[in-house]
């Protein structure tokens, strides 16, 4: 089985018609393992508290996708899991910690981060973390 990471700005994708949203959505339901970080419900309830705060969605749209969330076949690793290896990345990479999170999580599990965060892809896949990168338009 097929198996990675992703982050916060692709679970966003699955819920809102954007662009890159066929693609990440091809991620879910097949036979790929999606692995996440638990930090990614945090990352996406303050999307979502940001939307309803500026009138985008309705309150109970953003209860509704949170719910939804949760339900998706997710192995989600506690953030405490993988700390030592983030806090190290972030450490040697100026990376923030929270970003460490998923790559810690992508390079135990030996396999890659999908992002649809184009300013974070541009910055990370020249260095040293694009080995563990992939741009979410690249997803087949």
């Amino acid at each position: 089985m097929n198996r990675l990471v992703v982050d916060a700005s692709v679970a966003l994708k699955w819920y809102f018609h954007e662009p890159f949203s066929p693609e990440a959505l091809k991620l879910i339901g097949g036979e790929t393992e999606i692995l996440v970080p638990d930090i990614i419900y945090a990352q996406v309830g303050s999307v979502l508290w940001k939307r309803v705060k500026n009138g985008e969605i309705k309150r109970e749209e953003g209860h509704r996708i949170l719910n939804n969330l949760r339900r998706l076949p997710l192995t989600a690793v506690t953030a405490a899991d993988l700390a030592p290896a983030a806090l190290e990345i972030a450490t040697n990479s100026a990376r923030t910690y929270n970003e460490s999170l998923f790559f810690a999580l992508a390079i135990r599990e030996d396999t890659t981060l999908v992002t649809a965060d184009r300013w974070w892809y541009s910055l990370l896949s020249t260095g040293p973390m694009k080995r563990w990168l992939q741009w979410v338009g690249d997803v087949s």
